[in-house]
């Protein structure tokens, strides 16, 4: 099922992510949690771990990598660099 957010919602998360994650990127599942706990949410290091597994296994049945596990760079690095959307 599709989750909407709102626009001042969005804009939370973006304060709150720049002010974490200041050179825009998080290193490590503590970051994460930090943030979102700062979100008002509280996911365990096992949660967060188990949902990013299944961002990057999306990520390679989206790139269409091949039954003998070749991956067509091109197209996987379009999936990989495509912007995230606010929501979805």
């Amino acid at each position: 099922m599709a989750r909407y957010f709102k626009e001042q919602d969005i804009d939370e998360f973006r304060e709150c992510f720049y002010l974490y994650a200041r050179r825009g990127q998080i290193n490590t599942m503590d970051e994460l949690t930090v943030i979102m706990r700062s979100l008002g949410m509280s996911p365990t290091i096992a949660e967060l771990r188990d949902y990013m597994k299944q961002k990057v296994d999306q990520i390679f049945k989206e790139a269409n990598i091949s039954r003998t596990g070749m991956v067509k760079y091109e197209e996987f690095i379009k999936i990989v660099c495509a912007p995230v959307p606010d929501y979805y």
